[in-house]
């Protein structure tokens, strides 16, 4: 009896062992002229963190990798016995990594390329993500995300840029809406800000401040708002408004006039 279970203990050991091996994602490229093969080894779908590991082809040590994820770009740490010794900042282009590599004192292009393993190891939750998750009234919290590798004022200040923005809706009466909304805007992160009541005309609800107007119409689960002229509603020089938000939430922020 003992022997049959022993048997019996060590298939259930391999059974379960092989079962939960983690999942990994292998890339192999060049950092400028020189090959690596690089492995992502898990990430945090919430949050978008993950850690990974590279090699320099022939090399047997691996450099670590600490790194989040933004959609469709990501920037990693990497260090070696503890000490960080460079960055890269790149984007994800159909099964391809571009971007750089820097440090201290130089900047190297990265290319690299999909070898094997699973993709979802770089992916996030998104603003769109949350539509199962909220109501389809109008009033609530609405996101929209955009990053890009900003490398406006040069390589060595590369950075993962973002312009993002965020608009909440009230429902006041059944012909008006309370909105409130911030969105940054372009490689040198100007800023369009505003709100007010925007009233029911038609199909959309309109916002009129002098010579300023913002249309805001919603669809299932979104809502789009575009300002008629960026200069008249108050905005930064290369800001503007003519975004798609997903809803993220039920719930509202508290509002500063309403």
């Amino acid at each position: 009896m003992m022997k049959i279970t022993s048997i019996i203990f060590l298939v259930q050991v391999c059974f379960f062992g092989f079962s939960q091996k983690e999942s990994t994602l292998n890339y192999t490229g060049k950092i400028g002229n020189l090959k690596i093969e690089l492995t992502i080894l898990k990430n945090d779908f919430l949050t978008g963190e993950f850690q990974g590991k590279y090699r320099y082809a022939g090399k047997e040590a691996y450099l670590n990798l600490k790194g989040t994820f933004f959609s469709p770009c990501l920037s990693m740490e990497e260090s070696y016995k503890d000490k960080v010794t460079g960055n890269f900042f790149l984007e994800l282009v159909d099964d391809s990594l571009l971007g750089y590599w820097l440090n201290e004192s130089k900047v190297l292009k990265v290319k690299l390329d999909y070898q094997a393993g699973d993709r979802k190891l770089l992916s996030r939750k998104l603003p769109e993500d949350y539509a199962s998750e909220v109501s389809s009234s109008i009033e609530g919290t609405y996101e929209y995300h955009l990053n890009f590798i900003n490398d406006y004022w040069s390589p060595e200040q590369t950075e993962i840029g973002y312009n993002g923005a965020k608009s909440t809706v009230k429902i006041i009466d059944k012909d008006s809406i309370y909105i409130v909304f911030e969105a940054v805007c372009g490689p040198t992160y100007h800023f369009a800000i505003g709100e007010g009541v925007a009233v029911k005309e038609g199909e959309f609800y309109v916002y009129r401040f002098e010579d300023c107007e913002i249309i805001v119409s919603f669809t299932e689960k979104t809502v789009k708002m575009e300002a008629n002229n960026s200069m008249d509603c108050g905005f930064g020089a290369r800001a503007y408004l003519e975004h798609d938000f997903s809803k993220v939430s039920d719930q509202i922020q508290e509002l500063s006039n309403y």
